[in-house]
């Protein structure tokens, strides 16, 4: 993967991650409009990918009142990193059924490039936001979110990249795409009360933002 080693919040990098999920997601959920039911069609991985879209869009704002909402447990300025981030989980795990139905029909010759054509971000930007504006700076668990994002983040984008191809190839890869989608909806569970205990407790708000400002 291509990766970015600076010491900034990579805004340059993230939007066109951003850009790429959005379209990709809101072209998976507009169609077919000829079949609306949600377990025959993967409308909530569309939906997955623009929620994941919004994230990086938060971030890459540079904001840090935004930044230190997305660990604000009372989310006074709205959903935290942990309801944004169950939100794709879950929405992944409802897209699994419909696209388990599409694999006898996927292309499993065909080898698409497996990251996006925008440039990823390490995980590093990740480590610098939670160990500021988390409830807790444990390295451990620092370092297990910032996993959690960095290895969403980029299976997502794998997904978006292999539905850009659909323009190429008139086919989903629709084998690779569950497997990614299967590894959101997995690396959440394995981390999900580590990301819990990240979260400042309601009548904190943004206090750590404002010490370190």
């Amino acid at each position: 993967m291509l990766q970015m080693c600076d010491n900034n919040t990579g805004k340059d990098n993230l939007r066109p991650c951003a850009l790429q999920l959005r379209e990709q997601g809101t072209k998976l959920f507009a169609a077919p409009r000829h079949d609306p039911n949600p377990f025959e069609y993967p409308y909530t991985l569309g939906l997955a990918l623009i929620a994941a879209a919004e994230l990086f869009e938060i971030v890459s704002s540079g904001n840090d009142l935004d930044l230190a909402s997305l660990f604000d447990g009372g989310e006074d300025r709205g959903p935290n990193l942990y309801t944004r981030m169950k939100c794709v989980r879950d929405l992944c795990s409802a897209a699994v059924w419909p696209i388990s139905l599409r694999n006898e029909n996927s292309l499993a010759g065909l080898q698409a490039k497996s990251t996006s054509h925008c440039v990823m971000p390490s995980a590093e930007l990740w480590h610098r936001i939670i160990a500021r504006f988390a409830n807790t700076s444990a390295p451990d668990a620092v370092s297990e979110i910032s996993a959690l994002m960095d290895d969403t983040m980029e299976s997502l984008l794998c997904i978006s990249e292999l539905l850009r191809h659909r323009d190429r190839n008139d086919s989903y890869q629709w084998t690779e795409i569950q497997r990614h989608t299967e590894h959101v909806r997995d690396h959440f569970d394995y981390a999900e009360e580590t990301l819990i205990a990240l979260l400042r407790p309601a009548n904190e708000g943004n206090g750590k933002e404002t010490a370190a400002t």
